[in-house]
């Protein structure tokens, strides 16, 4: 029996004492104050090691669209790996001491006990049975550290907003929030998931009753390893039939927007794409050179891809290529990417004289040291599909760094 296949009422209250019951999520408490009771909304930031100005842009956005009077009835949860020396408890510290001061902000790591409970082995992976083995095991980390955010969350506060570290507030969102909510319990709708954020992904603002998010920290406790982080937000999918997910009206609604930080060098180049078909407004030059929004394919087949052309030859060092949402939801897992020299004759990109740089193991292409494996100044960089993929697909980042 598969893990979609299990019934809800291995996960339900009904079966006895949750998993995480004599799990002291306080004492995962970093920085920030304790409350005594149980504030209205918790909004859970998932930390990522070597995105500390992402997440330092993150809370700065929270921060700037939140009113001194709407303190007491939020907090800001960002949870990290738990290294007392990390560089985003040193930034955090250095940036937000009023707000660690004021109760608006907490820093928590999973507990040994929580871990404990949680370090199990996984089924086996669901998905990208392809991913490198340091792949698997940053995810599973990364879902045990977001299991322990929806347990803290859970037992601190009646309502949980889910963000990432690229979700950056883009106008008031309190009241708006406060009265999504009271739609919602007027209805007497007590199991839900809505959507608020761009594009109405998950990571990027999505609102969970607090019956709900229960149900996330059991199955994500009792199954951390063996998916992706939005496999354990699609729990609702099949355990509980009767959740109502919803998003809202309009594009024009949305209150977090998806933004990155620009890293590497951006010289001017071309994008040709082969097959290839785009989201409105959604093409390649997003993922490149703008901080906000992201390219997104259409469903891709093999043979499809694209050609990044240079205006002129880099000796590339280094190129990273993310894909999927930053819960990896729309992911690709099955390209290659080549480093191809120029046709002397026209000054263009030469296809017959490329380089393999590095194949789409995991959703995250990062190929290093590349001047010692091409040996001549490149023109282009051109990515192939290898099989047919069965979803959109989000490129959320190109960078590239040249020889020093």
């Amino acid at each position: 029996m598969s893990v979609a296949q299990l019934p809800s009422v291995i996960l339900s209250r009904h079966c006895g004492k949750r998993l995480l019951d004599g799990v002291d999520t306080s004492r995962g408490l970093a920085l920030g104050k304790q409350r005594e009771e149980k504030v209205f909304l918790s909004i859970g930031i998932v930390s990522t090691k070597g995105e500390e100005e992402n997440l330092m842009q993150a809370l700065n956005s929270l921060t700037s669209h939140i009113s001194a009077a709407e303190y007491s009835d939020t907090v800001i949860v960002v949870v990290f790996e738990g290294d007392e020396n990390a560089a985003v408890i040193q930034r955090i510290k250095e940036g937000f001491q009023n707000e660690l001061d004021g109760g608006l902000i907490r820093v928590i790591y999973p507990t040994r006990d929580f871990l404990r409970e949680v370090n199990r082995e996984p089924l086996g992976w669901r998905s990208v049975t392809s991913a490198t083995d340091i792949f698997k095991k940053n995810t599973t980390d990364f879902n045990k550290r977001m299991v322990f955010l929806f347990e803290y969350c859970y037992r601190m506060s009646k309502n949980y907003l889910h963000l990432t570290d690229q979700a950056r507030a883009i106008k008031p969102y309190f009241s708006v929030i406060k009265q999504i909510i009271h739609n919602f319990e007027v209805k007497n709708i007590s199991l839900y998931a809505h959507d608020i954020g761009d594009k109405f992904l998950p990571g990027l603002g999505r609102l969970y009753s607090k019956a709900m998010l229960d149900d996330l920290s059991e199955y994500g406790a009792l199954f951390p390893g063996g998916g992706l982080p939005a496999e354990i937000f699609d729990v609702h999918t099949f355990l509980r039939p009767t959740v109502t997910v919803t998003h809202l009206d309009s594009f024009n609604d949305i209150l977090f927007k998806m933004e990155t930080r620009l890293r590497g060098v951006k010289p001017e180049v071309e994008f040709k794409s082969t097959a290839l078909m785009f989201e409105g407004g959604q093409g390649l030059e997003r993922a490149f050179y703008e901080s906000k929004g992201f390219a997104w394919l259409k469903a891709p087949k093999a043979g499809d891809g694209f050609i990044m052309e240079f205006k002129e030859t880099l000796q590339i060092s280094r190129v990273l290529i993310i894909t999927g949402s930053p819960m990896y939801r729309d992911l690709l897992s099955e390209a290659v990417l080549m480093a191809c020299g120029t046709n002397k004759d026209t000054n263009s990109c030469d296809q017959s004289q490329c380089t393999k740089i590095g194949q789409f193991l995991d959703p995250i292409l990062d190929a290093k040291d590349l001047e010692n494996a091409v040996s001549f100044p490149t023109k282009c960089l051109k990515m192939e599909i290898l099989s047919e993929v069965k979803h959109w697909v989000i490129i959320r980042e190109i960078s590239i760094w040249p020889k020093e």
